[in-house]
């Protein structure tokens, strides 16, 4: 088979992840509480996220999630109707204000070089906002390397439903099993699955282990070891 495309998640696989994003789910409860005067267990609202207290669940709303996600958990505690606005405000601030703590995994420039290089195509697909996605991307100048950023704000549908793949097929005239999909949770493996991707491959730079990506084709440490003697692991056969 020979592929044409490439996707990859973002954050845990192209982003180092997990320490971050503790901090800002914790800082973003912790407010919601305050504000709101909510009367339940902190406990409780961060199990609903999927998070710990210096971990995050691989299939939970935080890693694998949307902001509309995180809202509906919020709900659940408030009938306050100014709460969707206050999330999504204070979700961008957070991200703003841990900016500079955000990674590249080292070597993904490397790996994005040589994939364009050998002629594939490149798309990112994250349950972030496009803006958040860009500004990453382009911080790390990684950015003019994708022909495509598919987000969760500029799409109806998210992983792991396979329509998420339909504005790829249509623009490329591109089949799904010509396609690659990298991702560090089992939402990125499902999703793989349910569009028939020819070759997914999991990451454990994410908050994900060897378990929970059992769906993969391939489990990886991380992007850079989809090079290897300086050839792409699936053309010199694994």
């Amino acid at each position: 088979m020979k592929y044409k495309l490439v996707i990859f998640d973002k954050d845990g696989t192209l982003l180092r992840f997990e320490s971050v994003w503790v901090k800002i789910g914790h800082n973003i409860v912790d407010s919601f509480i305050n504000s709101y005067d909510v009367q339940v267990d902190k406990e409780d609202i961060l199990q609903a996220l999927g998070l710990g207290a210096d971990y995050i669940e691989p299939a939970g709303i935080l890693s694998s999630g949307t902001t509309n996600d995180i809202i509906k958990v919020f709900k659940g505690y408030t009938n306050d109707a100014r709460v969707e606005t206050w999330t999504r405000k204070n979700m961008d601030a957070l991200a703003n204000q841990y900016e500079h703590q955000l990674e590249m995994i080292k070597g993904t420039d490397v790996v994005l070089k040589k994939l364009q290089e050998k002629g594939y195509l490149l798309a990112v697909i994250t349950a972030d906002d496009y803006i958040s996605t860009d500004n990453f991307l382009t911080k790390f100048d990684i950015r003019h390397y994708f022909n495509e950023i598919i987000t969760s704000d500029r799409v109806p549908v998210q992983k792991p439903n396979h329509l998420i793949l339909d504005s790829l097929i249509a623009k490329y005239q591109i089949k799904t099993n010509e396609m690659i999909m990298v991702g560090d949770t089992p939402i990125d493996m499902q999703l793989g699955k349910n569009g028939n991707i020819g070759l997914t491959i999991g990451v454990l730079s994410g908050t994900s282990k060897h378990e929970h990506l059992h769906e993969a084709d391939i489990i990886l440490n991380d992007v850079t070891e989809l090079i290897k003697d300086d050839q792409l692991i699936w053309e010199e056969g694994f």
